[in-house]
């Protein structure tokens, strides 16, 4: 059965993007090629390439993915003071089903540090860095963390929660917000 011929372009980077981020959180990082994202997005392999440049953007923009909702996060400290630094950084794993297993998955991924991973762990390096700086520069109001007089270290505690709780949602997304924060912060 031959593919569909796409008129609309933004459709089509869509359902690549889609597709990555299925074929990621369905059967890993180490799954992603062309070959298996064209078939899952159903275009040709060659307009994955063309569209991003190759599988490396592609993968960059999984740490987007997994980043981009921590730092939009801190937007809700503006409009709900009653919020903690931990209910902030918890909030887009628990709003979004398949992100706490995006997170384990790119940091997984990240961790082996060798060849082809070396290069996206420097990118995700280079992501923590914006997303550290980002969060620092946040005011929250009502953090059982403002003793602390270095606003970047405030930033590597939220989130250092937020991949911990990743990793607890990602293995059993029925944990309640305290037995979350209980299992993350401790008792």
């Amino acid at each position: 059965m031959a593919r569909p011929n796409s008129t609309d372009p933004d459709g089509t980077r869509k359902r690549v993007l889609k597709a990555v981020r299925d074929i990621a959180t369905r059967d890993g990082m180490g799954h992603l090629s062309a070959r298996h994202v064209a078939e899952e997005a159903d275009v040709g392999a060659s307009t994955v390439s063309a569209k991003f440049s190759g599988m490396f953007k592609l993968r960059a923009k999984l740490i987007e993915a997994a980043f981009g909702p921590l730092i939009h996060a801190f937007e809700l400290a503006d409009n709900n003071a009653g919020l903690s630094a931990f209910e902030i950084a918890t909030a887009p794993l628990r709003a979004e089903a398949s992100l706490p297993v995006l997170v384990t998955q790119v940091a997984a991924y990240i961790g082996l540090r060798d060849g082809e991973q070396r290069a996206f762990a420097l990118l995700l390096d280079r992501s923590w860095r914006i997303a550290r700086d980002h969060i620092a520069s946040f005011e929250i109001p009502n953090s059982q963390l403002r003793h602390f007089d270095d606003a970047g270290a405030v930033a590597d505690r939220i989130m250092s929660w937020y991949f911990a709780a990743a990793l607890q949602l990602a293995r059993n997304p029925n944990v309640t917000p305290d037995q979350l924060q209980k299992i993350v912060r401790g008792p």
